[in-house]
């Protein structure tokens, strides 16, 4: 409440508290930096399969909510990356895990800060400062804002045969189609295949990512 005061200069507790809980608006989490509302956080984590031990990666900080929701379900055992060049944004994620987050969960959420989050080699460098190599490493990859389909397919290299990423897509500025891009190896040829599933429209805009 006191982070919305002050960006939106409300000042009365009831208007704040309408504001924060209104159905499918995006919630403030820092002065630069939204989280999505509940109900699109849990439709998200609920398109692609979660499971105990997976390697999670989320591509921007968010607020810090749905990553420790992810973290509940995979467990001690998984792993969370966050990659964003939002500082403001991963400093909240960090204070967030600091002091509402149950140590066994913060030791899996791990933060990485990159200077463009369209730079897919960028992003392999930050990363592989962590662990040896980011070919087909993560189970599933989560971007929280609108990229390219390009960019879509260049993000799926740090994808396990059988993972999954999904991304809402820019069509164009009032338009986005969300997708999830299934990464899979062919029974019969041995070939890895990228098949993709279009959703049906949410009227939901995201920001781009940078």
């Amino acid at each position: 409440m006191t982070v919305y005061k002050n960006v939106t200069k409300t000042e009365d507790d009831n208007e704040c508290l309408k504001s924060i809980y209104y159905y499918a608006k995006a919630l403030r989490a820092s002065e630069t930096q939204n989280m999505s509302s509940t109900e699109i956080t849990a439709a998200q984590l609920s398109l692609i399969p979660l499971n105990s031990g997976d390697r999670i990666l989320f591509l921007r900080a968010k607020g810090g909510y749905i990553q420790t929701v992810a973290a509940q379900i995979i467990g001690f055992q998984g792993q969370v990356w966050i990659c964003s060049p939002d500082n403001q944004g991963l400093q909240h994620v960090e204070d967030v895990l600091k002091n509402h987050v149950p140590t066994i969960l913060r030791q899996i959420i791990k933060c990485v800060s990159v200077s463009n989050i369209q730079d897919v080699s960028q992003i392999k460098n930050r990363l592989e400062q962590n662990f040896n190599s980011t070919e087909q490493y993560f189970n599933s990859i989560h971007v929280c804002g609108a990229i390219s389909q390009d960019l879509l397919e260049r993000f799926q290299q740090f994808l396990k045969i059988e993972g999954q990423l999904l991304a809402p897509i820019n069509i164009d500025e009032n338009n986005h189609k969300f997708t999830i891009l299934h990464k899979a190896r062919d029974q019969n040829s041995g070939q890895v295949t990228l098949n993709k599933r279009i959703l049906n429209d949410w009227g939901i805009i995201f920001c781009t990512v940078f």
